[in-house]
């Protein structure tokens, strides 16, 4: 009677293990389709991060084309400034 009894709790023991092992597993799959939602999320948020910042060089580019047209506006008009100062100083001291 003893050893059935001892066979018993044994086997008790060994479903208790089995049933932990089961809960754990599960536990494992719903930690892990969590963090596969989570990796979608974040691919997600950053294929847009990554679209605005494209945006952004695009805008930049757009910005920088005017100014670097400015600067040779702005070299241009002084060179002619630069001349005509030149000419009218030739001309006063010829003159």
């Amino acid at each position: 009677m003893e050893t059935f009894s001892a066979v018993q709790s044994a086997l008790s023991n060994h479903d208790r293990r089995i049933d932990a092992n089961y809960n754990s597993i599960d536990r494992l799959r719903s930690k892990q389709e969590e963090q596969a939602v989570k990796a979608a999320e974040l691919r997600t948020e950053l294929s847009a991060v990554r679209e605005d910042i494209a945006e952004m060089k695009k805008e930049f580019g757009a910005q920088l084309t005017w100014i670097r047209r400015g600067l040779w506006a702005a070299a241009s008009t002084f060179t002619l400034f630069v001349l005509g100062l030149a000419t009218v100083i030739i001309q006063v001291t010829s003159g």
